[in-house]
Formats: C-alpha cells, structure tokens, sequence
C-alpha cells in the first residue's frame, strides 16, 4: 500500500516543505498555524482534531461530501477552530520555499486561503500493478477474491490489504494469511486427489 498522492499544482514541490502526510508527525511544528487537511474520512477529520488541538486554525478540504464516522463529524463540527469544505478540492498549494497558501475550487467558485502547511489524507493505492496482466483487480486496483480468499487465477490466492479487507490491520491481514493457508491445502488435497 501506499498513500494517494494530492494531484495538485505545487503539491510535490512543497512535500516536506509544508506539505505532509501526516499530522501525528508534523503538528509540533505545525502548531498554531493556519493548516489545511485534505480528504473526508476518518483519518482527515482525525488530522484536523489532533491539529486543533495544537492551536491551529484548520480548513477541511472534502471533495465530495464527508465520509468520516459519525464520531469524528460530531467533534470537528463542536470545534470552532475547524471549517468544513464540502464539494471543494485543492487545485494548487503556493509558497515562495514553504507552502503559503491553496487555491480551492468548488460550489462557490474559485478561492485563495492562506495556509502554512497542507496534511493530505486521501486514501490509499493498493501496490497491485505487478499482477495486474495476471490476476483481476476492481476499479481501484485491489484483488478481487471469493470468501477463500482464491484470486482470478485458479492457483492464486491473496490476503491483507491488497484485497480490500474490511479493516486495514496487521491483525486482519494476518488471519486471512492464515485462512488462505487453509484453502490453499484443501486445494491441494483436491488435485492431488485427481492425481
């Protein structure tokens, strides 16, 4: 897995320079600033909570409309230091050797917001381009597999995040590792059966 990039104008340039891809490392040198956190699940509005309660003034950037539980909504909308943008992204972070500002596009047209740091959390991409002329992916590139955990290719299977588990953990991975296992020798109790 890695993480999705912000296709942004400026947004490589600034990385390490402002930009960031997490706020747990960054907020002690992000504090008290004006930041923006791009994206509209857990992990952004959890950025945006742990960067408020640094003392900076936070813009929620959601591309669409936010996906974050429940939870998470309810406190960044109790926060005052937190704004929320629906229906808006990122066309481009500025700065003049660190990031100073954004360009932000969305239901309200086009507009500047003077930032001195952006934290992306947009997700992220399975590492699956390896297999992909071997093995069927879904529309953003993970394994597609059956509850045995066996891949496209009648003797392949996978587990852990390249499949898209329904929680990303070493734990989750770790017990569908061991459920291919379990397939995989019941399967090969089967060929060698018509051996």
């Amino acid at each position: 897995m890695r993480r999705r990039r912000l296709e942004a104008d400026g947004a490589d340039t600034f990385e390490g320079r402002g930009v960031s891809y997490s706020a747990t490392q960054d907020r002690a040198r992000f504090a008290g600033t004006r930041v923006a956190v791009v994206g509209g699940g857990d992990a952004a509005f959890e950025n945006a909570l742990l960067l408020a309660q640094v003392g900076c003034s936070v813009t929620l950037v959601v591309r669409g409309v936010p996906r974050a539980r429940a939870s998470f909504r309810e406190r960044v909308a109790a926060t005052g230091a937190i704004e929320v943008l629906a229906n808006t992204r990122v066309t481009a972070v500025h700065g003049d050797g660190t990031v100073r500002g954004v360009s932000l596009e969305g239901p309200h047209g086009t507009m500047e917001r003077e930032v001195a740091a952006v934290v992306v959390k947009i997700g992220v991409i399975p590492n699956s381009e390896w297999c992909a002329p071997a093995l069927a992916r879904d529309a953003d590139g993970y394994l597609a597999v059956d509850r045995a955990l066996r891949t496209s290719h009648p003797r392949a299977w996978a587990a852990g995040d390249i499949t898209r588990p329904p929680v990303f953990a070493m734990s989750v991975a770790a017990g569908q590792g061991a459920l291919a296992v379990a397939a995989i020798r019941v399967a090969l109790g089967d060929f060698e059966e018509r051996a």
